[in-house]
Protein backbone atom coordinates (compact mmCIF):
# COMPACT_ATOMS: atom_id res chain seq x y z
CA UNK A 1 0.00 0.00 0.00
CA UNK A 2 1.46 3.50 -1.30
CA UNK A 3 2.16 6.46 1.71
CA UNK A 4 -0.14 9.37 0.76
CA UNK A 5 3.29 11.36 0.44
CA UNK A 6 4.49 9.28 -2.87
CA UNK A 7 0.80 9.24 -4.45
CA UNK A 8 0.85 13.20 -4.10
CA UNK A 9 4.74 12.80 -5.54
CA UNK A 10 3.42 10.98 -8.49
CA UNK A 11 0.46 12.76 -9.44
CA UNK A 12 2.46 15.69 -8.59
CA UNK A 13 4.53 14.59 -11.77
CA UNK A 14 1.91 13.85 -14.57
CA UNK A 15 -0.21 17.29 -13.38
CA UNK A 16 2.49 19.56 -13.25
CA UNK A 17 1.31 21.46 -16.30
CA UNK A 18 1.57 20.46 -20.29
CA UNK A 19 4.14 18.13 -21.16
CA UNK A 20 5.30 17.96 -24.91
CA UNK A 21 7.72 17.02 -27.06
CA UNK A 22 10.22 19.57 -27.60
CA UNK A 23 9.26 20.96 -24.35
CA UNK A 24 6.42 23.45 -23.30
CA UNK A 25 6.59 27.01 -21.09
CA UNK A 26 5.80 25.44 -17.85
CA UNK A 27 4.50 26.25 -14.29
CA UNK A 28 7.31 28.52 -12.20
CA UNK A 29 7.13 26.31 -9.61
CA UNK A 30 7.51 22.84 -11.59
CA UNK A 31 9.38 20.22 -10.58
CA UNK A 32 13.14 19.85 -11.53
CA UNK A 33 12.51 17.04 -14.13
CA UNK A 34 10.06 18.69 -16.19
CA UNK A 35 10.94 19.49 -19.61
CA UNK A 36 10.78 23.32 -20.18
CA UNK A 37 11.85 25.90 -23.21
CA UNK A 38 12.72 28.32 -20.57
CA UNK A 39 16.30 28.54 -19.73
CA UNK A 40 18.72 30.85 -17.37
CA UNK A 41 19.84 33.00 -20.51
CA UNK A 42 16.29 34.47 -20.88
CA UNK A 43 13.98 32.76 -23.67
CA UNK A 44 13.17 36.22 -25.02
CA UNK A 45 16.64 36.71 -26.27
CA UNK A 46 15.48 35.48 -29.94
CA UNK A 47 18.83 37.53 -31.57
CA UNK A 48 20.94 34.54 -29.54
CA UNK A 49 20.77 31.30 -31.62
CA UNK A 50 20.58 28.63 -28.73
CA UNK A 51 17.39 30.54 -27.27
CA UNK A 52 15.61 31.45 -31.16
CA UNK A 53 16.47 27.01 -31.10
CA UNK A 54 14.69 26.36 -27.42
CA UNK A 55 11.47 28.58 -29.07
CA UNK A 56 11.49 27.05 -32.29
CA UNK A 57 11.27 23.55 -31.08
CA UNK A 58 8.62 24.47 -28.44
CA UNK A 59 6.57 25.88 -31.76
CA UNK A 60 7.74 22.39 -33.14
CA UNK A 61 5.87 20.66 -30.29
CA UNK A 62 2.68 22.69 -30.22
CA UNK A 63 2.53 22.12 -34.02
CA UNK A 64 2.60 18.54 -33.66
CA UNK A 65 -1.36 18.64 -32.35
CA UNK A 66 -4.12 19.40 -34.65
CA UNK A 67 -6.93 21.99 -33.53
CA UNK A 68 -10.89 22.31 -34.72
CA UNK A 69 -10.39 26.10 -34.31
CA UNK A 70 -7.46 27.38 -35.48
CA UNK A 71 -8.16 31.06 -34.38
CA UNK A 72 -8.48 29.47 -30.59
CA UNK A 73 -5.35 27.81 -31.49
CA UNK A 74 -3.78 30.87 -32.09
CA UNK A 75 -5.05 32.52 -28.68
CA UNK A 76 -3.32 29.70 -26.81
CA UNK A 77 -0.18 30.18 -28.59
CA UNK A 78 0.22 34.20 -28.04
CA UNK A 79 -0.83 33.48 -24.36
CA UNK A 80 2.31 30.70 -24.09
CA UNK A 81 5.01 32.85 -25.92
CA UNK A 82 3.50 35.75 -23.27
CA UNK A 83 4.92 33.85 -20.72
CA UNK A 84 8.46 33.96 -22.34
CA UNK A 85 8.01 37.69 -22.87
CA UNK A 86 7.47 37.32 -26.56
CA UNK A 87 4.00 38.45 -28.30
CA UNK A 88 2.13 39.44 -31.64
CA UNK A 89 -0.58 41.03 -32.58
CA UNK A 90 -3.17 38.81 -33.06
CA UNK A 91 -7.28 40.47 -32.36
CA UNK A 92 -10.55 40.55 -33.91
CA UNK A 93 -8.86 43.14 -36.74
CA UNK A 94 -5.71 40.75 -37.49
CA UNK A 95 -6.52 39.57 -40.83
CA UNK A 96 -6.00 35.05 -40.76
CA UNK A 97 -7.01 33.29 -43.17
CA UNK A 98 -7.99 29.53 -41.82
CA UNK A 99 -5.71 28.50 -44.53
CA UNK A 100 -2.37 29.44 -46.02
CA UNK A 101 0.71 31.39 -45.03
CA UNK A 102 0.60 34.53 -42.01
CA UNK A 103 3.38 36.69 -40.92
CA UNK A 104 3.00 38.12 -37.29
CA UNK A 105 5.88 40.67 -36.39
CA UNK A 106 7.56 40.00 -32.95
CA UNK A 107 7.34 42.06 -30.23
CA UNK A 108 9.68 41.38 -26.98
CA UNK A 109 8.05 42.30 -23.75
CA UNK A 110 5.53 44.47 -26.02
CA UNK A 111 8.30 46.43 -27.70
CA UNK A 112 8.75 50.02 -26.49
CA UNK A 113 6.33 53.62 -26.51
CA UNK A 114 8.29 56.64 -25.54
CA UNK A 115 10.80 59.51 -26.67
CA UNK A 116 13.93 60.18 -27.39
CA UNK A 117 16.60 62.93 -27.99
CA UNK A 118 15.58 63.12 -31.62
CA UNK A 119 11.78 62.93 -31.70
CA UNK A 120 9.38 65.75 -32.48
CA UNK A 121 7.79 67.25 -29.44
CA UNK A 122 4.34 66.13 -31.39
CA UNK A 123 5.32 62.22 -32.13
CA UNK A 124 6.13 59.24 -30.21
CA UNK A 125 8.32 56.26 -31.56
CA UNK A 126 7.31 52.55 -31.42
CA UNK A 127 9.56 49.60 -31.79
CA UNK A 128 9.48 45.77 -31.44
CA UNK A 129 12.41 45.96 -28.43
CA UNK A 130 14.18 43.48 -30.90
CA UNK A 131 15.84 45.81 -34.04
CA UNK A 132 17.01 47.88 -31.34
CA UNK A 133 19.80 45.47 -29.95
CA UNK A 134 19.64 42.93 -33.26
CA UNK A 135 21.44 45.31 -35.56
CA UNK A 136 17.81 46.56 -36.66
CA UNK A 137 16.74 42.87 -37.87
CA UNK A 138 13.24 41.89 -35.88
CA UNK A 139 11.49 38.29 -35.86
CA UNK A 140 8.29 36.88 -37.62
CA UNK A 141 6.48 34.76 -36.43
CA UNK A 142 5.25 32.47 -40.12
CA UNK A 143 2.07 30.32 -39.45
CA UNK A 144 0.52 28.42 -42.16
CA UNK A 145 -2.83 26.43 -41.37
CA UNK A 146 -3.95 23.78 -43.18
CA UNK A 147 -6.80 21.78 -43.32
CA UNK A 148 -6.10 17.31 -42.62
CA UNK A 149 -8.55 14.66 -44.59
CA UNK A 150 -10.40 14.31 -41.03
CA UNK A 151 -11.48 17.95 -40.83
CA UNK A 152 -9.27 19.58 -38.49
CA UNK A 153 -6.55 21.79 -38.56
CA UNK A 154 -2.66 21.58 -38.73
CA UNK A 155 -0.91 24.75 -37.71
CA UNK A 156 3.16 24.89 -38.33
CA UNK A 157 4.81 27.59 -36.90
CA UNK A 158 8.28 28.90 -36.36
CA UNK A 159 10.03 31.94 -35.85
CA UNK A 160 12.62 33.28 -38.45
CA UNK A 161 14.69 36.70 -38.37
CA UNK A 162 13.16 39.22 -40.97
CA UNK A 163 16.40 39.07 -43.11
CA UNK A 164 19.10 41.12 -43.91
CA UNK A 165 18.63 45.18 -42.75
CA UNK A 166 18.97 47.27 -46.50
CA UNK A 167 22.41 48.88 -46.68
CA UNK A 168 22.80 51.54 -49.41
CA UNK A 169 25.87 50.66 -50.71
CA UNK A 170 27.68 53.92 -52.22
CA UNK A 171 29.78 53.90 -55.26
CA UNK A 172 32.94 53.87 -54.28
CA UNK A 173 36.55 54.89 -56.15
CA UNK A 174 39.04 52.07 -56.46
CA UNK A 175 42.57 52.34 -57.46
CA UNK A 176 42.11 49.68 -59.45
CA UNK A 177 41.63 49.47 -63.72
CA UNK A 178 37.94 48.45 -64.44
CA UNK A 179 38.48 45.33 -66.91
CA UNK A 180 35.00 45.49 -68.26
CA UNK A 181 36.38 49.56 -69.84
CA UNK A 182 39.47 48.17 -71.48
Amino acid sequence: MKKFKELAGQIGLYESGEHTFGGGFNNINQQAHSISAISSDGIYNLQKKSQLMRINAFLDAFSRKEYIDPIGAMGILRSKLNIAGLDFIFNKETCFDDEGETRFKITRFGGTFGKSLDTPFDEFETTDGISDYNGGKGFELIVNVSTTANGTYKIDTQIVDEGPVAVEIEDVESDEPDEDKE
